[in-house]
C-alpha cells in the first residue's frame, strides 16, 4: 500500500501515524525521502513502537542526519555528482549539436543501499495470522 506524506507540510506525523496504526501494522515502510522517515520515526516514538524490533524503516538519500538518527537509518545513497555530471554532459552535446533531434534517451543512475541500524528481519508470523489463500 501507499501512501503521500509531504515531509514540509503540516500532516506529515498524522499520515506516519496512520501508516504505523494499521491493522496488520507493515514490518517495514520504505519512505521516498530521509525526510520522510523522521516523521516515521517520530510516531514510532509516540505510539511505542521500537525500530527495528516492532518496523524496519528505510529511507532514500543518506542525508547528512540519517546516519545520526537513533537507530541510524538504513538508507539509499543517491549519486549526485554522478546525476550533475550526466545532465552536463547532455547539454554540452546539446549544445554541440552531437544530439540534435534524437528522441529523448533514459539514464540510469545507482543508488547504494547503506544498511544501518533501521531494519531488521520482521517478527515471525503465527501460522493463525498467515492467509491460507491469497486475495487475487
Amino acid at each position: 500500500r501507499s501512501w503521500r506524506l509531504n515531509p514540509w507540510g503540516t500532516d506529515g506525523l498524522e499520515v506516519a501515524e496512520e501508516i504505523l496504526t494499521q491493522d496488520p501494522r507493515p514490518t517495514a515502510v520504505f519512505s521516498v525521502t530521509d525526510h520522510e522517515a523522521l516523521f516515521l520515526y517520530e510516531a514510532a516514538n509516540i505510539l511505542g513502537i521500537n525500530i527495528p524490533e516492532d518496523v524496519s524503516i528505510v529511507g532514500f538519500a543518506d542525508l547528512d542526519f540519517a546516519a545520526a538518527l537513533r537507530p541510524a537509518l538504513t538508507t539509499m545513497r543517491q549519486r549526485p555528482k554522478d546525476i550533475g555530471r550526466r545532465a552536463a554532459q547532455l547539454v554540452l552535446d546539446r549544445l554541440d549539436g552531437d544530439i540534435g533531434a534524437q528522441p529523448p534517451t533514459t539514464i540510469r543512475v545507482g543508488a547504494d543501499l547503506i544498511v544501518r541500524n533501521s531494519t531488521a528481519s520482521p517478527k515471525s508470523a503465527s501460522a493463525s495470522s498467515v492467509p491460507s489463500e491469497l486475495p487475487e
